[in-house]
């Protein structure tokens, strides 16, 4: 058996690295047991890839074009995530998986034993499939593991209406391909319905059929293509099916079940009560995120040095979609809101909208009695930016007229949510109050 280390992480994705690096960086002594290329899901599956192909589909390419885009933007980004990097932050590597036999105690894929005071689970997720598809493989079938080798062509029918459905969909459309989304329920579902029919005229612009509540009972292989029958009759016909359905987390095959623990997790992010056992990332459940990796890694980090524990706060951790006109949402979202909350909505007055001849929206979700915000969606082009500024304001619980105070360069669509405050303050029966002692006060004799 190695030497004992403070931290045996298992996983090289956002969170495994997250939480190697910061180790080493508070002077930890860390292991690190993690499949090559280091750099998970986000680097060679997910982000990285989506969005570089996204920004090719900008740019007058095609599919090929795109994903040599792809695999640059991966190569130039892989150091980052390299095994030499990381041993030189002083992190021992070991390549390959990893599976608990004891109270940190692990064993590597080449049979060595290693002890550690703390293991963290970073072993992300996978992408969720439909049972109807299972017997097929790619390139007919496809899910985002698979999807950027493949050489795609003519109609591909994508399985989902969320953010992979929405980012894919721009993207096959503007590299040249048919695209047709079947959504089980809404599209964006639970989102607010101003929102969701705005995405349904951009995807009209974008020459991509969408079909909602549409469920698909079988699937018949005729060579060339794809016949997908749905449940209402109706047949389409496909040459590539995207599984955009969103994503799992797997503790499974770790040594948990053989040990007798549980896989719950904690808020503290521990794993089935065990002082010395923690999951970050993708493994400690939803929302699967890359900064929710980051995140986690942090609240891991401080509860192993902190003698009191550190709890997390993912659901309000901002999500965003990057679409043309990015999505971006943060804490609670939910369409109707929630008693006692009030959904304030504006996506008329944008000039910067209206300059470039699109649509914006902007939507925040209202505590009555206390006035604070407990939700907020934008849309409209790098909104994502404006995540940061919202994910303080309600970290701090500041009241919802502290929104209007920045001072918003014109034209932009941050205007948009001064516009829902002030609209929101001049129809408050207390506001009325305010204007008359306002009118007093401006009609006082001067002193100076």
């Amino acid at each position: 058996m190695s030497k004992k280390k403070d931290i045996i992480v298992l996983g090289g994705g956002a969170a495994g690295l997250s939480v190697a690096a910061g180790g080493a960086a508070m002077g930890l002594d860390v292991t690190l047991i993690a499949p090559q290329p280091m750099g998970g899901d986000c680097l060679h599956h997910g982000c990285v890839p989506s969005k570089s192909i996204l920004h090719a589909s900008h740019m007058d390419q095609d599919w090929s074009d795109a994903k040599l885009h792809a695999a640059d933007v991966v190569a130039s980004i892989q150091h980052h995530d390299s095994q030499e990097r990381f041993e030189g932050l002083g992190v021992q590597v070991i390549n390959g998986k990893g599976w608990i036999e004891g109270r940190g105690k692990v064993r590597d894929s080449l049979g060595q034993l290693h002890d550690g005071r703390y293991v963290v689970l970073a072993t992300g997720s996978r992408p969720r499939t439909h049972s109807m598809l299972s017997p097929l493989a790619a390139p007919k079938v496809l899910t985002t593991d698979d999807l950027w080798s493949q050489d795609l062509h003519g109609q591909v029918v994508i399985l989902g209406g969320g953010a992979i459905a929405l980012e894919m969909s721009e993207a096959f459309a503007g590299l040249g391909l048919r695209v047709t989304i079947l959504a089980r329920s809404e599209i964006l579902a639970g989102y607010p319905p101003k929102l969701q029919e705005l995405l349904r005229q951009v995807l009209r612009q974008q020459q991509v059929t969408l079909r909602e509540h549409a469920s698909l009972v079988s699937v018949d292989d005729q060579g060339a293509q794809l016949r997908l029958n749905l449940a209402d009759g109706s047949q389409l016909h496909a040459h590539h099916v995207l599984q955009a359905l969103g994503r799992e987390h797997d503790l499974n095959d770790l040594g948990l079940e053989e040990l007798g623990i549980g896989k719950e997790v904690s808020q503290n992010l521990r794993v089935g009560g065990c002082p010395w056992l923690y999951a970050a990332g993708d493994a400690a459940g939803q929302p699967y995120l890359t900064h929710a990796a980051s995140h986690d890694a942090g609240v891991v980090l401080r509860n192993i040095v902190a003698p009191w524990p550190v709890a997390q706060r993912r659901k309000n951790l901002p999500r965003s979609i990057y679409m043309s006109s990015e999505i971006t949402a943060i804490g609670n979202v939910q369409w109707p809101a929630p008693e006692g909350c009030a959904w304030l909505e504006n996506s008329s007055n944008s000039d910067r909208a209206l300059t470039e001849g699109r649509d914006a929206y902007a939507g925040l979700m209202l505590e009555k009695k206390s006035k604070r915000l407990q939700g907020a969606v934008l849309f409209f082009p790098g909104s994502s930016n404006m995540a940061p500024f919202l994910d303080e304001h309600m970290l701090k619980a500041s009241p919802y007229t502290e929104l209007a105070k920045p001072s918003y360069p014109y034209p932009s669509d941050g205007e948009l949510v001064r516009g829902i405050v002030m609209a929101y303050q001049a129809s408050t029966k207390l506001h009325e109050g305010n204007k008359r002692v306002l009118r007093l006060l401006a009609r006082l004799p001067r002193l100076f």
